[in-house]
């Protein structure tokens, strides 16, 4: 397993970041990378924002929201806590 370095607090970047590995890189060895977002709410796929989070309340808050690429619901980050992502093909 590989282990990549993310040093990265910026949500945006992140969820690019985690995109651009899974699409991009070779993976003929897994990688594991770990990550911390400033305070954000990060959505899932397919989730409705507006149905989900209170836009106005995120706005006030410097909160930002950012979709990621999977599945799941909605979640909040800040820098108390730790993120991990483990990428790799199956056979």
């Amino acid at each position: 397993m590989r282990y990549l370095r993310n040093t990265s607090i910026d949500p945006y970047f992140n969820m690019a970041f985690d995109e651009f590995v899974l699409e991009q890189l070779p993976l003929d060895t897994p990688l594991f990378y770990l990550w911390q977002n400033r305070s954000s709410v990060i959505i899932g796929l397919n989730q409705d924002a507006l149905a989900e989070v209170d836009i106005d309340y995120l706005r006030t808050r410097d909160i930002a929201l950012v979709r990621r690429v999977t599945g799941g619901g909605a979640v909040y980050h800040d820098l108390g806590n730790m993120n991990y992502t483990i990428v790799g093909r199956s056979a």
